[in-house]
């Protein structure tokens, strides 16, 4: 089984990177575990501050780290002004 060494975020501007982390309850140590992925992946959708989220499983130095790369909702889709001409 692969041991998660980490856990990081990918892709957020507005989101502070510890909003997304708080949503995630895979844990540092414990074996990769596909369906808590998948609910941690879900947790981070239930916020609707992102239209996409991905988690991968990367790679680096330390070890193997849990990694969700997120895309996020537009802020504005548009104005439109109703009333007074």
């Amino acid at each position: 089984d692969v041991v998660i060494k980490g856990i990081d975020s990918q892709g957020s501007i507005r989101v502070d990177k510890g909003t997304i982390l708080l949503q995630v309850k895979s844990k540092v140590g414990a074996p990769l575990n596909s369906q808590q992925v998948s609910e941690d992946i879900k947790n981070i959708y239930r916020t609707g501050f992102f239209n996409q989220v991905i988690a991968k499983a990367e790679n680096r130095e330390e070890g193997s780290f849990l990694v969700f790369e997120v895309k996020e909702r537009p802020a504005i889709r548009n104005v439109k002004y109703t009333g007074n001409e």
